[in-house]
């Protein structure tokens, strides 16, 4: 048995939840130690609670979309397994329709105009590397998600 499977077991053990609950998988954040260590933070504290990303990117990876009630496992940097969020919602939109609600909810921005700045540059350096065309009226996922679970 994995580090994983004994983490979710155990999970799944604590909360008297089915074994069909509905496994994501596991799921890592940014690419450099620092950045992580804040988004994880963030998350850990309810600050952040909710992701965004290009629906195109699903496609393109042949990944599946979330879906409400799914759950994953969140790793730090290292890959240890720190928590498990649950999906609360999740709504396809155009990037420029995202309100400044949503954006607060990702937990990083003092205003709707730097949230906007900071992920038009976010997608656009990731649709360089994945290969889609970014735009503001390209569908982006808007997934949120509570904390059901932590280790930390």
């Amino acid at each position: 048995m994995t580090s994983l499977d004994e983490y979710w077991n155990n999970f799944l053990s604590e909360k008297k939840l089915p074994d069909s609950t509905p496994f994501g998988g596991e799921l890592t954040y940014a690419d450099e130690d620092q950045e992580f260590a804040s988004i994880l933070a963030l998350i850990l504290c309810g600050k952040k609670t909710a992701n965004f990303s290009a629906l195109a990117g699903y496609h393109i990876d042949n990944e599946p979309l979330p879906h409400k009630s799914e759950y994953y496992v969140l790793n730090n940097w290292k890959g240890e397994h720190v928590a498990v969020i649950k999906t609360t919602n999740v709504q396809i939109l155009p990037f420029e329709e995202i309100t400044w609600e949503m954006a607060q909810k990702e937990g990083a921005d003092e205003d709707l105009s730097s949230f906007r700045q900071r992920y038009s540059e976010f997608f656009q350096e990731d649709s360089d590397i994945v290969g889609y065309d970014f735009s503001p009226t390209m569908p982006v996922v808007f997934e949120e998600f509570e904390v059901v679970y932590k280790t930390v």
